[in-house]
């Protein structure tokens, strides 16, 4: 496997490695510089690291050479770029792509396509274009839908109550990542019992009622593994969590500032009841959260996975109280390898 190779003078020393199977390059690439990807007659999968600047029209003719070419991760492309000559591409199995008015046609003709994964620009589309889109992905059996990536919000906003609903049948989906939904079309996600990763990003917008999140209405995200919901959600709505055995990646921070309302306060009784029963948990954010203590985060250490964590601008847990969490933990582990 290969990768990083940044620009064309990088990627043309590579001509005619007839042994190359993985390729990833960087924003330094040109449409000029993919030429060179025609020796490349065994290259199977193929990213790009970075979002090249120039690479549209002769560009994704030159990568349409690579015949034999099974997955592909696209950058975003600048609105009106020609994705027709990925249709050479007859062995192409896997894509990640820019969802819009361009590329749709295409997508729905690449006719040996089994895996798709979303990036959607809010600035491309309105959320009637984004809804009909989607609807139009439900016609193909053998594709399944794995991602979602929606950008930054618009105002009026992309993810609209529409959106959400033909999100919401789309049953292979495994990662989606949303900006501000509204409160009532929280409960739709619930359906997508595949998910693994979700996230739901903070905009600070102006809006006119405050978003509070139930999350009791994921309690048949059985697979989930990254949650990452950055609103106010009901206290009550902790509990669904001891259903959540895969979560890996679990965000608990606060602000001060959001909707100028009490944000959601997780205590120590809360680690201790709901957070310290994930045993696969490998990252926490507690960033904030005012009424956590070295108490609370004790009732963590036998995570022995929890390798990564962030406990930023937490005013009751001290430096004294971080060291015994580490030492506690460095002891558990310990006592798991002698088993």
């Amino acid at each position: 496997c290969l990768h990083s190779y940044s620009g064309n003078a990088e990627l043309n020393a590579l001509q005619g490695y007839h042994d190359l199977q993985d390729l990833s390059v960087g924003n330094r690439v040109t449409a000029q510089g993919l030429s060179v990807l025609k020796t490349f007659p065994n290259l199977k999968r193929m990213s790009f690291w970075e979002e090249p600047k120039l690479l549209k029209g002769i560009g994704l003719k030159n990568l349409a050479e690579c015949s034999n070419l099974e997955e592909l991760d696209l950058p975003c492309f600048a609105p009106g770029s020609d994705y027709t000559p990925l249709l050479k591409m007859k062995k192409l199995k896997e894509i990640s792509i820019a969802f819009n008015k361009d590329s749709i046609s295409t997508i729905a003709n690449l006719r040996h396509l089994e895996k798709l994964r979303l990036q959607v620009n809010s600035n491309d589309v309105t959320s009637k274009e984004l809804a009909l889109m989607l609807s139009q992905l439900k016609s193909s059996k053998q594709l399944k839908l794995l991602g979602i990536r929606i950008g930054s919000l618009t105002n009026p906003p992309v993810v609209s109550a529409e959106v959400i609903e033909e999100i919401s049948k789309m049953k292979s989906l495994e990662v989606l990542y949303l900006p501000e939904i509204q409160s009532q079309d929280f409960g739709k996600i619930g359906r997508l019992e595949n998910l693994r990763r979700l996230s739901i990003r903070s905009t600070h917008s102006q809006r006119k009622k405050p978003v509070d999140y139930d999350i009791a209405q994921l309690k048949d995200l059985e697979k989930i593994e990254e949650l990452n919901i950055n609103y106010k959600f009901s206290q009550s709505g902790l509990k669904v969590l001891e259903q959540f055995s895969n979560l890996k990646f679990l965000n608990l921070s606060y602000s001060k500032e959001r909707e100028g309302k009490e944000d959601f306060v997780v205590t120590d009784e809360d680690l201790r009841l709901y957070v310290s029963t994930l045993h696969n948990l490998e990252y926490l954010s507690l960033i904030g959260q005012p009424e956590v203590t070295d108490q609370g985060i004790i009732y963590l250490t036998h995570l022995t996975k929890l390798d990564d964590w962030s406990f930023k601008n937490t005013d009751k847990i001290s430096s004294k109280g971080i060291q015994a969490f580490r030492e506690k933990r460095a002891q558990m582990k310990k006592l798991n390898q002698q088993k």
